[in-house]
């Protein structure tokens, strides 16, 4: 994961019985892991870990979401395995249910209407910059080119299959026409899209795992000029 370098915005203090439970579900966990012993063991050796507490398949817990509005849910797969460090946003008074994905060998979250959640992000610039300077937001291998104005943009380019946690980056970019251009699928604010435009990376100003777990969309602003980030 690249260097993190930003600034939770804080809110006011939430009061005091605000909690949300956080239940790994096994009930079609064999079924989906293959349905094999060796399958379903190395699948339950998956852990999480959310304000020190750990959590493991057929268990749940219950946390207290922070006061900032942005938490952090760490994932492995094992205890032999690093840990993956994932953005959130803990909604009080929530139950959510972590469900194994089959497809890639990771897990999904339902919110407690049983809703599989899916990635929002607005970007936006603190300050103006010049035209030859583009910032690039992206969730996964969808993107916006950055401005003023704040937008949103959900990961309508990307398979329904893959888990719904999502890679969350800001670039400075250049348009790219030669053959070792990377492609992202360009959201316009005329609503058009580009599923081809071809870019190179120059830098990342910010880049990390974000778990969607709020109806709200999370919120990202850049300031061009010192390059600090902010996000609520």
């Amino acid at each position: 994961m690249k260097a993190l370098l930003f600034i939770i915005s804080f809110c006011p203090l939430l009061s005091i019985g605000q909690i949300t439970i956080f239940h790994a579900d096994t009930s079609r966990l064999r079924s989906w892991s293959g349905n094999t012993q060796a399958s379903f063991d190395q699948v339950m050796k998956m852990q999480w870990k959310i304000k020190g507490q750990y959590l493991t398949w057929g268990n749940q817990l219950s946390v207290t979401p922070g006061a900032s509005g942005i938490d952090t849910v760490f994932f492995r797969l094992s205890d032999q395995r690093e840990w993956d460090t994932l953005i959130c946003k803990i909604q009080p008074n929530t139950n959510y249910r972590f469900v194994y994905n089959a497809c890639c060998d990771y897990f999904d979250v339902m919110d407690d209407t049983g809703n599989r959640t899916v990635g929002k992000v607005s970007f936006q610039l603190s300050k103006p910059v010049n035209k030859k300077e583009k910032y690039l937001g992206t969730i996964d291998e969808n993107g916006i080119r950055m401005s003023l104005k704040p937008v949103q943009i959900i990961p309508t380019n990307r398979s329904p299959m893959l888990p719904n946690s999502y890679n969350v980056a800001i670039s400075l970019i250049n348009k790219c026409h030669g053959k070792d251009c990377l492609e992202v699928a360009l959201h316009k604010t005329t609503g058009e899209k580009d599923i081809s435009y071809k870019i190179k990376i120059i830098k990342y100003m910010i880049s990390f795992r974000y778990l969607q777990l709020s109806t709200e969309p999370l919120i990202i602003t850049l300031n061009p000029v010192n390059g600090k980030v902010e996000i609520k």
